[in-house]
């Protein structure tokens, strides 16, 4: 089922790419999820660093989603496999520069074969002379039929009297693949798109002839929207950095979903560059249940009375968002960044429980025991009865908090088919001795 469902979404996602005038990195839902942006799950980055008038040395970097992948049982553990090619051509070179390696990766889980928050990073090199390319990348499955391709523009011309690199998007505090120096951590095959609630890195590459120095450097990120600048941070050199390479950590967790620009300020000693580059903040990971605000709200009746529920549901969209986030930043246990751990909690329990107890009837978050998952989460302890012979068959969970013990005693309907609430019982901690 897996091999099926993802040939088709190649499909789609091959068909979007030839269609567009230059790669997308991201994409939008079908049908009633259109409003759901995701990033695609390949993902192609060439990197040009400039080694000398007659060179430069091209840094391919890929990323490929696990839930792309097509993992094979190996040795107990479950494998994918991947050949990957680039080739850069000139209007008229019949041949071109080649790259064509393997990749491969393991993980322990079936589970974690199906995530598309997780990605497997893989990189080569290619030495290329200055040229105006066009660059196909392909990607084939090794344990299947799947490919990818990608075609880019390039130029590269050396003999220019400076070089700057558009920014490599680093994961800060991850370790770098072993084998390349370049970077001092590792870098990500997105180069306009990051995730919400995550801190980047922005890596350069500059080169100048000796006698015109770097000496001060300014970046700064600005949202499109507002035209407000969020971060920004400057470096003033009084002698000229010897590494051609710039790596700019930023709190980029600071940084609320939307369109940015990252504009830098480059001053050598005869010149002043200054460049701009579209930069977008997604939450991909976002709960479903979190995408639609009609969606969403349902779910807080059990957060809130009846009456406070009932102004919520009939409240027109503009009041609504905003009665929205209000209600949610009074339980903002960090109000001075924009991810709100105690609501992404809330949503996630909502997507879990529409997941494991949904069925033609009714949403698992409207099932009492989705509605029981919600407020408390995972229970500590489980007395699973639900299949038992004689009796009446049940189900019970049990929390251990801090000011108390939670037990919950559901009805088991059908075997393990649905629960229907039968007790819920608050017991006080004994504090003595």
């Amino acid at each position: 089922m897996k091999t099926r469902c993802t040939t088709v979404l190649f499909f789609l996602l091959f068909s979007l790419t030839i269609a567009a005038p230059q790669y997308e990195e991201i994409y939008s839902l079908k049908g009633p999820f259109d409003h759901i942006v995701q990033k695609k799950p390949v993902a192609f980055r060439a990197f040009p660093v400039w080694e000398d008038s007659l060179r430069f040395r091209i840094y391919l970097l890929v990323e490929i989603q696990y839930d792309y992948l097509l993992f094979i049982i190996h040795e107990g553990k479950f494998t994918a496999s991947a050949e990957i090619e680039v080739i850069f051509k000139e209007k008229d070179d019949e041949h071109g520069f080649t790259r064509l390696w393997q990749t491969s990766v393991q993980t322990s889980t079936f589970d974690s074969t199906n995530l598309k928050h997780l990605y497997h990073f893989t990189m080569d090199t290619l030495t290329v002379p200055p040229g105006n390319y066009t660059v196909y990348f392909r990607y084939t499955d090794l344990n299947g039929a799947l490919q990818f391709k990608i075609k880019q523009k390039m130029n590269l011309q050396a003999d220019k009297p400076m070089f700057i690199s558009g920014p490599v998007l680093l994961y800060r505090n991850t370790p770098p693949p072993t084998g390349f120096s370049l970077f001092p951590e590792k870098p990500s095959a997105f180069g306009q798109h990051w995730d919400f609630n995550r801190d980047v890195s922005f890596f350069f590459h500059f080169n100048s002839a000796p006698d015109n120095p770097l000496q001060y450097f300014q970046l700064s990120i600005r949202n499109r929207e507002t035209r407000r600048t969020e971060l920004a941070i400057d470096t003033t050199w009084t002698h000229p950095p010897q590494a051609k390479f710039l790596s700019i950590p930023l709190a980029t967790h600071l940084l609320a979903e939307g369109k940015y620009d990252v504009q830098t300020v480059w001053k050598f000693r005869n010149r002043t560059i200054k460049k701009s580059y579209p930069f977008r903040i997604i939450w991909f990971d976002k709960p479903l249940s979190l995408w639609d605000i009609r969606r969403a709200i349902k779910p807080l009746r059990y957060l809130m009375d009846t009456a406070e529920y009932m102004a919520f549901r009939d409240a027109p969209l503009p009041l609504l968002e905003r009665r929205f986030e209000e209600f949610w930043q009074e339980r903002d246990p960090t109000p001075g960044n924009p991810f709100n751990e105690a609501m992404a909690e809330f949503y996630r329990r909502v997507d879990i429980a529409n997941r494991r107890w949904s069925d033609g009837g009714e949403e698992g978050w409207e099932t009492d025991i989705g509605k029981i998952f919600i407020l408390y989460g995972e229970p500590d302890l489980i007395e699973d009865h639900s299949l038992d012979p004689e009796g009446q068959p049940y189900l019970k969970w049990i929390y251990f908090l801090e000011d108390r013990k939670v037990e919950v005693t559901f009805i088991s309907v059908e075997g393990r088919k649905a629960y229907r609430l039968e007790k819920l019982e608050e017991i006080p901690n004994d504090d003595e001795g």
